[in-house]
């Protein structure tokens, strides 16, 4: 049977990596322009840009000459850009990034041709499984990925299956991502480039591999090779070897892209009715073919802290604000599409994943950190310019005004800074609804005087600014008071503005008892045991939890990519060998405080290995022992209940000093039942791992719902570990991994490792609560972890701005999970997204 052999040219773009962006870039520009020589010289040729668009912003900002060469071929339908902006990691991007990565990637494309309408995620480390449905609504009906594929009860020889998701979406699917034909256009990756061209001879071996090997799990005549690796440019002279592949006429090679290969393959399906196997859910893998590099989720935590706190900063703050704000104030849509490419830069899969060199690190970490202070100063700024700061009169006491950017928020705390624009002499004031009745309270930190530098600072930097100190003599409207706002609330179902007056404080005594083992409100009591475990009970129903908020300490051996156990190495866990000091901090009418100390020295490395035995990877035993020094750790965490708030809020903060382990968050449960973790647009129900299973950690975003309806919510942990017991099981979140190589899965290991990223402080933020449904879990989480922004203005909101709407978006279905609310992309209309939870 004659094939015909689709070769796809093509390099893998690693943005950064083991080298800095800029470095990386010289190497692009150098890449790009052969390549237009060489298309140039080779019209027969076709040429895939790795699925990005992003390649093609970093090289015209240094070759902006060549913009007409790059479109003429783009056009031409001779390079081929996109979908995608960035090829990130998909588990470390949320929801919606994936959707504005599609949504930028195919903006940027269309003046260039348009994009490739292919799901190309050929080096993902693991895909999702609601990608179906995304790639579906882009109009995309088929994809191909390098890690992660399913092989199911029996190992399925062929390359091309059908992937589907819940709702019904389906794409044509192929296993395999790039550099499979890889001699068709070089023959030894660890060779001199330079020194090995490809030849006639050793395409035509190339080839015959491919057929001979391949060509049984392709059920179509089509055939696929991806001639290209990680970085490297075209070779000269691609032409003449596919010309001479087809001079024996057996066969036919072509230049294509996966999109024409899978439409190819679509077609022949289709006539020939052939039957293909189809697959549902995430591609991470099974045990008959398990996918390494899980570590990822779990390296660098405090970039994923940051990066995910942008994402909430961006999708349930700036742009519904920015939508309620259309027409009344100055337009930020530009600002928030520099802020999410911003973002969407730091998401290729070694940024995100943190796989990269320490300096690439610290990059990433700025790049993250200047989104957050972007998103920040933006939405301030759009909320103060919404409300009048000039009083009314001087009898008139300001007014309070909180914007809530999520529906469905239901009772909620509050506690933030909130800029008051005159001065205020009380102590404490007391914040009271629409009809009057207490909701919190507000208490001056401090007096700035209004200048320029005082107006456009953060509300958070006003505290610091001590040489802004408001002078004596200058009028109250002419003076800021930076307050701290607290208190509990029922948003309702509604989106938008609520409106607060101020009136006397007067202190309320607290409503229930405390002491430093047990705290409470009228929703929830929480006991802390002498070793620091704690029990949680929902007075309504007399359910409770206990065995909840210990710490597990293993050594790790891995990398960057990895997580390997020391072959031998037995857990330490916090409840037998830490100092445990428990102490009650604060009991009113707002909030009881309680805090835990556990002193625990931890081994402070490990010995007895040498670094080429860490270059086996991954090895069968890991070598090693950890070490007879012991360095202190101080793990603190406070509880904090508040009254008609059904959520128990820890913060726990500890400085890592300790290299070559994992430390986790552990929560014990009396029986094993299936446990649902928050997902891409999706709640996924997992069964506890095959005790084979070599990588038995699972992503999570946001939550996770454990058996029990345990409710447990936090921004940037994406690690999580069920694991069975003689009598029930654990589960377990990873809080910190201290590594010290990126690996062996990068092609080199570096061996200095300064690993600033795991060591030092640590500050971890998260609730528990109990639910009774998956939606339920979604919208507790979302509101935990969804920021409010308040500002003080001179009426109250009505009267104020009465062109300004009050409520803003109600989701009235207790299946809808919001998504974003945001303006369209050409900022002509709006885009409201949510997702159905339920059946």
């Amino acid at each position: 049977m004659q094939r015909t052999v689709h070769v796809i040219f093509t390099t893998h773009w690693d943005r950064e990596w083991i080298q800095s962006f800029e470095q990386y870039r010289y190497r692009l520009v150098r890449l790009m322009d052969k390549l237009l020589d060489i298309l140039e010289r080779e019209p027969e040729l076709i040429f895939v840009a790795d699925g990005q668009t992003i390649m093609l912003e970093d090289y015209l900002a240094i070759r902006p000459e060549q913009e007409a060469r790059l479109r003429g071929l783009a056009q031409a339908g001779r390079l081929v850009f996109g979908p995608w902006y960035v090829l990130s990691d998909q588990f470390l991007e949320c929801d919606e990034a994936m959707v504005r990565n599609l949504l930028v990637g195919r903006a940027i494309a269309d003046g260039y041709g348009g994009a490739m309408r292919e799901g190309y995620v050929p080096d993902s480390f693991g895909s999702l499984a609601v990608l179906p449905a995304v790639l579906n609504g882009f109009g995309i009906r088929s994809a191909n990925l390098g890690r992660g594929s399913q092989t199911g009860r029996e190992r399925r020889d062929e390359h091309l299956f059908r992937w589907r998701w819940q709702d019904g979406s389906e794409v044509l699917a192929l296993d395999i991502g790039y550099g499979n034909g890889l001699a068709l256009s070089y023959p030894d990756i660890w060779g001199n480039i330079a020194h090995h061209p490809a030849t006639a001879k050793t395409a035509a071996r190339a080839a015959e591999d491919i057929i001979s090997q391949q060509g049984a799990g392709f059920p179509t005549r089509a055939l696929y090779a991806s001639a290209g690796v990680d970085h490297m440019e075209l070779r000269p002279g691609m032409s003449a070897i596919l010309d001479n592949l087809n001079a024996g006429g057996e066969h036919l090679f072509i230049s294509s892209t996966p999109e024409r290969f899978l439409d190819a393959a679509r077609a022949e399906i289709a006539s020939q009715s052939i039957e293909l196997e189809s697959v549902t859910g995430e591609m991470r893998g099974d045990l008959r073919s398990p996918m390494a590099l899980q570590g990822v989720l779990s390296t660098d935590v405090r970039l994923k802290q940051a990066n995910r706190a942008a994402e909430l900063l961006l999708t349930r703050l700036f742009e519904p604000l920015n939508v309620a704000a259309w027409g009344c104030a100055y337009d930020h849509h530009a600002v928030l599409q520099r802020a999410w490419r911003l973002l969407l830069a730091c998401h290729p899969h070694d940024s995100i994943c943190a796989s990269c060199d320490d300096n690439t690190m610290d990059d990433i970490h700025a790049r993250v950190r200047q989104v957050r202070e972007l998103g920040a100063i933006a939405s301030e700024r759009l909320l103060h310019e919404l409300l009048p700061e000039t009083p009314a009169s001087p009898a008139t006491r300001p007014a309070v005004a909180l914007f809530n950017g999520l529906p469905n928020r239901g009772v909620d705390a509050f506690d933030l800074l909130i800029r008051v624009p005159e001065r205020l002499s009380a102590p404490a004031y007391a914040l009271k609804d629409e009809s009057g009745a207490p909701v919190g309270a507000l208490w001056p930190l401090a007096q700035r005087q209004m200048d320029l530098e005082s107006y456009y600072a953060l509300d958070k930097d006003l505290i610091r600014m001590a040489n802004k100190a408001a002078a004596p003599e200058r009028a109250d409207d002419s003076v800021y008071t930076l307050c701290r706002a607290e208190g509990v609330l029922d948003f309702g179902a509604c989106s938008g503005f609520r409106t607060f007056t101020l009136a006397p404080f007067e202190e309320c005594a607290p409503a229930h008892s405390a002491s430093d083992t047990h705290i409470e409100n009228d929703l929830l009591a929480l006991d802390v045991a002498a070793d620091g475990q704690l029990t949680l009970t929902r007075k309504a129903d007399g359910r409770s939890a206990g065995g909840l908020g210990w710490f597990e300490d293993l050594a790790d051996a891995g990398n960057t990519y990895d997580y390997l156990r020391l072959t031998g190495d037995a857990p330490r866990y916090s409840w037998r060998e830490a100092r445990v000091t428990r102490r009650l901090l604060r009991c009113d009418a707002l909030a009881c405080e309680l805090q835990v100390i556990l002193d625990w020295d931890l081994p402070a490395r490990l010995e007895g290995w040498t670094w080429p035995e860490r270059r086996i990877w991954p090895p069968a035993q890991v070598p090693g022992r950890r070490s007879d020094e012991f360095v202190h750790h101080c793990i603190a965490t406070t509880y904090r209940l508040r009254p008609g708030l059904e959520r128990l809020e820890a913060v726990t903060t500890f400085a890592n000093r300790a290299v070559n382990h994992r430390l986790r968050l552990g929560f014990s449960l009396n029986e094993r039942q299936p446990y649902i973790t928050g997902a891409h647009f999706a709640a996924l129900e997992r069964a506890w791992p095959d005790a084979a299973d070599p990588y038995p950690t699972r992503p999570l975003v946001d939550y996770l719902l454990l058996g029990n309806g345990l409710l447990f919510a936090s921004a940037g942990l994406y690690e999580c570990e069920a694991r069975a017991l003689p009598a029930g099981g654990e589960v377990l979140v990873t809080l910190c991994r201290s590594i010290d190589c990126i690996g062996i899965a990068a092609g080199v290991n570096y061996e200095d490792v300064r690993n600033p990223l795991a060591l030092g402080a640590h500050e971890i933020r998260y609730a528990l609560a109990f639910v009774d449904t998956s939606a339920r879990a979604a919208q507790a989480a979302a509101a935990y972890l969804s920021s409010l922004l308040g500002h003080a203005c001179a009426l109250p909101l009505a009267q104020a701005r009465p062109d300004l709407p009050a409520e803003l978006l109600s989701l009235s279905s207790p299946a809808l999970v919001f998504s974003a609310c945001k303006r369209s992309e050409r900022n002509d209309g709006v885009i409201i997204r949510f997702w159905n939870i339920g059946g």
